[in-house]
């Protein structure tokens, strides 16, 4: 294997094709030695989830052979290992999710939730998904203060009160919860930091705990959030810093370097939460028709989506507030068919919800009940 090097600005247009295909070789290579392991040991679960986790990376399912569900149904038969069923079960609900199962998705997500009461922070980390793709905001946000999603950079020990505020701010604000609730969480974490902290690491840990959770609450604030950020390398930060500036040639500016630097990555490579941020500036600029094929493209390739382990939770919890903004613009242009769909999309996924989404379910009903 030899590797060359490009200049930056050049990578991007070097044999456009070959990324896709030495990841389609990689996969290949690694489903053959999967199937081999399953088809020589066929009562080791171990070997029945390489063989869908190779699968699921593949992106489909041929005819006559073992699917990606079958697999992760055969390796929950046979584990006896209690850590082990919660992942494939977790990981089964996600295969449901990228087949636009939805109503599935939030069956089986609640019942998955109801069942571990003291999970562990491993537990934690496996169900924090399920609970931000379904509407679990408070739920979430327990999960969240176990598992630390919100930690942009090592904060050494943190105590209770700070991780417990900065899981509710990271839950809320990945959800889209936009109510008087959030600014509370934003004055409480701050307050539990002044009380915790010693001077000299407040501003550290205030950036680390609150940069992830400001750069969500954007759509919210309508920018305003974006004031409280860093100056930073993150493309995103940069068009929402803009954006809040009203800076609106340099969004145009960004976007045009960003889509140079993708020239060779899917839709479902670019994760879930920059795509509804950056398709939420493209609307907020006035850039309607780039919004809606920027979510299109992502949201009709849900299958392509890696597996669940490769999936942050914020962007996860993104994944019905994308549906809502495409609904959202479907419904503005006259669109009712589209948003129809998205908003089904949505009801089905948030069927339960917490309270605080309900706003936004109603909307979405209201999407659904339109001739």
């Amino acid at each position: 294997m030899g590797y060359v090097p490009y200049p930056a600005e050049e990578f991007a247009t070097v044999l456009p094709n070959a990324r896709a295909a030495a990841r389609d070789h990689n996969v290949d290579a690694l489903l053959a030695v999967a199937d081999a392991w399953r088809r020589n040991a066929p009562r080791n679960p171990d070997a029945y989830e390489a063989f869908e986790d190779a699968l699921e990376v593949r992106g489909d399912d041929r005819p006559g052979s073992l699917s990606a569900l079958d697999a992760i149904r055969a390796a929950r038969e046979l584990s006896s290992d209690p850590e082990q069923r919660l992942r494939l079960a977790t990981r089964e609900v996600w295969l449901h999710f990228k087949k636009g199962e939805f109503a599935r998705v939030s069956v089986q997500s609640d019942s998955l939730l109801q069942e571990v009461k003291n999970p562990t922070v491993e537990q934690a980390r496996l169900l924090l998904p399920l609970a931000a793709l379904t509407g679990k905001v408070q739920t979430a946000a327990a999960l969240a203060s176990l598992t630390a999603p919100y930690v942009g950079a090592p904060t050494d020990f943190l105590q209770a009160p700070i991780r417990n505020a900065a899981g509710e701010l990271f839950a809320e604000a990945s959800m889209g919860v936009c109510d008087e609730s959030v600014r509370r969480l934003q004055a409480e974490l701050s307050d539990n930091i002044d009380s915790h902290v010693a001077e000299k690491d407040r501003h550290r840990i205030r950036a680390s705990l609150t940069t992830r959770s400001l750069s969500m609450l954007v759509p919210c604030t309508n920018g305003e959030s974006a004031r409280g950020l860093a100056a930073s390398r993150d493309m995103l930060i940069q068009l929402q810093q803009a954006y809040a500036q009203k800076r609106y040639g340099r969004v145009r500016t960004l976007f045009t370097s960003i889509a140079r630097s993708r020239t060779m990555q899917r839709p479902a490579d670019i994760s879930l939460d920059r795509t509804y941020q950056e398709a939420w500036l493209r609307a907020a600029i006035g850039d309607t028709a780039e919004a809606i094929r920027q979510l299109d493209q992502t949201l009709r390739s849900l299958r392509d989506l890696g597996s669940l382990p490769s999936q942050d939770p914020a962007a996860v919890a993104a994944a019905p507030r994308a549906m809502m903004l495409r609904a959202s613009l479907a419904a503005n242009a006259g669109d009712q068919p589209t948003a129809a769909l998205w908003a089904r999309a949505v009801i089905e996924l948030w069927s339960k919800a917490d309270p605080s989404l309900s706003t936004f379910v109603g909307q979405m009903r209201s999407f659904t009940a339109r001739k």
